[in-house]
């Protein structure tokens, strides 16, 4: 199994009255590749297995109850959904990250994976090649920084870089939530769903009217 590194640095006092200190973890493997989260308090390896990070992969790794999907952004300059970004392919390889809290989770996530790596059967790879890397998020940080700064709940900047020092293709990045009421929150509706979901409630309803 490939060895990683996790580091976290500290900036700021800690003032009696405001919020704790925020961090920034880098987790890295001693070949290939390391990414970095600001606003974050922890962080670790994910490996291929069956390519992709999942919610039952998280719950494995992170522990500490259930974590479900919230949310996924599979392209550049996310504006819809829960989990909005800066900077993904093909735009590059770093940029900023922002949500707004979620009904049910105490905690959040933020998977980066990386785009070169696809499956256990291509050549190099196994079951144990990390392909993403997970960061629990600090919540005590809100948002004051980066591009996004007092537009959300959460927000911080990413990046990941492959052993040569550059910026690495990214296939995707994926928020994450501890389940804190024993629902199945994976997946959480867009808010376009949710307004189509109503409208159909309403329609129902004046058709039962009818029928009476």
């Amino acid at each position: 199994m490939n060895r990683w590194i996790a580091g976290i640095a500290f900036s700021g006092l800690l003032t009696v009255g405001l919020s704790a200190n925020a961090g920034t973890c880098t987790a890295g493997s001693f070949t290939d590749p390391d990414a970095t989260v600001t606003n974050s308090t922890s962080c670790g390896p994910g490996y291929l297995n069956d390519a992709n990070d999942s919610a039952a992969e998280i719950t494995a790794l992170v522990g500490g109850g259930d974590w479900d999907l919230i949310n996924r952004v599979n392209a550049p300059g996310s504006t819809s959904g829960v989990l909005h970004t800066t900077g993904l392919n093909p735009a590059g390889s770093s940029g900023d990250w922002a949500f707004n809290a979620v009904a049910g989770f105490s905690s959040y996530l933020l998977v980066i994976k990386d785009g070169s790596v696809k499956n256990p059967d291509q050549p190099n790879n196994s079951a144990d090649t990390i392909s993403w890397f997970w960061f629990v998020i600090d919540m005590s940080a809100g948002c004051s920084s980066g591009s996004f700064s007092g537009s959300y709940d959460y927000c911080g900047s990413w990046s990941m870089y492959g052993n040569d020092g550059k910026l690495k293709s990214i296939s995707h990045l994926t928020l994450y939530g501890l389940d804190t009421d024993g629902d199945d929150d994976e997946d959480v509706p867009e808010p376009g769903s949710l307004a189509l979901l109503g409208l159909g409630l309403l329609g129902l309803g004046a058709a039962r009217r009818r029928r009476v």
